[in-house]
C-alpha cells in the first residue's frame, strides 16, 4: 500500500503544487525503484532518443526558463512513463492504486470547481465562478484571481467520471459521485467534454457489456430520455441548462460562427504558420509567450513548438504505445485497466482537436503515459521479468 499513497502524493504535487516538483518527486522514486536494470524495448530506445534531441536545443532557448519547461514538457512525460513500468513488474496492487489516484482527481475537481469569483469556496452554485462565467455574467478582466480555464477543468471532470465509474466500486458512493460530476461537466458547457463522454459511454457499452444487459440498458435510457424530453424543457432545468444555451447561442445565436468554432479556425491558421518548419525548437509556450494564445489543437501544438518531424516522433511514440497497450490485454481481469487506457486514448485525441492539452493539462499527460505504461497485462508483465538482470 505504501507505493500506492507514494505515487497519489506525486500526482497530489502535479495538481496542487507544481508540475515540476510533481517530476522531480517522480524521479526520485524512479530511480529508488529501478536499482535493478530492466529491459528497454526498440521503442522505449527511441523514447530516449527522442528525448535526448530536444533536450539539447530546447535548453538553450533564451528569454524563456528552458531547464524549467525541458523538465516539465520534455522530461515529465516520460519519467512517468518509466515510473510507470518500473511498477509494472513488482508486485502492487493496480486496483487500489487507480483508486486513490481516481480520488486524487475528483478531490482537485471539486477544490477548483466550488469557488466563487473572489477565490474563497462556496458550494452556492449562483454564485459559482465556473456558471457565471459561461452565462457571461462576470467579466473575467476585472477578477483578481484568475481561474482555471473551463474547458481545461472539464477534462479533468470528464477524466474523474470514468476513474469512478471504472474504479471505485461502492455503489453508494459511484452513483451520486457520478451524477455531481456530469452536473459539473455540464455546467463547464465544453461540447467536445460531452460528446466525448457520449462516445466512451457508448464504446464500453458495446465492447464490454454483454448483449442481454446492453439491450436493457439503451431500452432504459431510451425510456428514460423519452420522458425527460417529453415533461421537461432541458432549457429550463437549473444550472444544467448552462451547455444547452450556450450551444444553441454558439450554433444559431448572435455568435454563431463555425458552429461556435470560428475563434478556434483562427487560432489554426496561425499555428499552421508557425509549423511549416521540419526541426525547429521554439519552446511548447512559443504561442502563448509570443501571440498570447494557444493553438487550441494537439497536433497543431506540438508542430508550432518543435517542427514537424519532432511532432511526428512524438505522435509515433503515443500511438505506438497505445496500439502495443490494447494488444497486449487478453485476460477478463484486466477489462478495467483495458478500459482505462482506452477512454483515455478516446480522451486525448478528441480533446485534442480542440484544445493543446500538453500546456494546458500537462499533468493530465503524466496521468496518461503512466497509466500506459503501468497497466501492462500479466503476460507483458511476465516477459518483462524474464528479461530483468541484476
Amino acid at each position: 500500500m505504501t507505493r500506492q499513497i507514494l505515487i497519489a502524493i506525486i500526482f497530489i504535487i502535479g495538481f496542487f503544487i507544481s508540475p515540476v516538483y510533481s517530476v522531480l518527486t517522480a524521479t526520485l522514486a524512479l530511480l529508488i525503484n529501478s536499482r535493478k536494470r530492466i529491459y528497454l524495448k526498440r521503442l522505449e530506445v527511441f523514447i530516449l532518443f527522442h528525448i535526448t534531441i530536444l533536450l539539447v536545443f530546447y535548453i538553450q532557448l533564451e528569454k524563456i526558463p528552458a531547464i524549467k519547461e525541458a523538465v516539465i514538457y520534455i522530461l515529465g512525460p516520460f519519467v512517468f512513463y518509466f515510473l510507470g513500468k518500473s511498477l509494472s513488474v513488482k508486485h502492487i496492487d493496480k486496483l487500489k492504486l487507480f483508486t486513490l489516484i481516481s480520488l486524487v482527481f475528483v478531490i482537485n475537481v471539486l477544490s477548483l470547481f466550488f469557488r466563487a469569483p473572489d477565490g474563497k469556496t462556496s458550494f452556492n452554485l449562483i454564485n459559482n465562478y465556473y456558471y457565471n462565467s459561461r452565462n457571461n455574467l462576470l467579466i473575467k478582466s476585472e477578477l483578481d484571481l484568475v481561474f482555471m480555464n473551463e474547458t481545461n477543468l472539464s477534462l479533468l471532470v470528464l477524466t474523474s467520471i470514468i476513474l469512478v465509474i471504472i474504479f471505485l466500486k461502492s455503489r453508494w458512493f459511484k452513483i451520486p459521485l457520478t451524477g455531481l460530476l456530469i452536473g459539473i461537466l455540464l455546467i463547464l458547457a465544453s461540447r467536445t467534454a460531452v460528446i466525448t463522454l457520449v462516445v466512451v459511454l457508448t464504446v464500453f457499452l458495446f465492447k464490454f457489456v454483454n448483449k442481454k444487459t446492453r439491450k436493457k440498458a439503451l431500452i432504459l435510457t431510451t425510456l428514460l430520455l423519452s420522458v425527460i424530453l417529453s415533461t421537461i424543457s432541458v432549457e429550463d432545468i437549473p444550472f444544467i441548462n448552462t451547455i444547452v444555451k450556450r450551444t444553441l447561442d454558439r450554433s444559431f445565436g448572435s455568435q454563431a460562427t463555425a458552429y461556435g468554432l470560428g475563434e478556434r479556425f483562427i487560432h489554426y491558421a496561425n499555428a499552421y504558420q508557425n509549423s511549416q518548419e521540419l526541426f525547429n525548437i521554439k519552446g511548447y509556450k512559443y504561442l502563448l509567450n509570443k501571440y498570447n494564445f494557444s493553438s487550441h489543437n494537439e497536433i497543431l501544438g506540438h508542430s508550432s513548438a518543435t517542427g514537424i518531424l519532432p511532432a511526428i516522433s512524438y505522435f509515433f511514440i503515443v500511438i505506438s504505445l497505445i496500439i502495443s497497450k490494447l494488444k497486449t490485454f487478453s485476460q477478463i481481469q484486466e477489462t478495467p485497466y483495458k478500459q482505462t487506457v482506452l477512454a483515455l486514448s478516446i480522451c486525448y485525441f478528441m480533446i485534442g482537436l480542440t484544445e493543446n492539452i500538453y500546456i494546458s493539462n500537462i499533468v493530465w499527460i503524466y496521468f496518461f503515459f503512466f497509466t500506459l505504461a503501468i497497466t501492462l497485462s500479466k503476460k507483458y508483465d511476465n516477459a518483462c521479468k524474464a528479461t530483468i538482470t541484476s
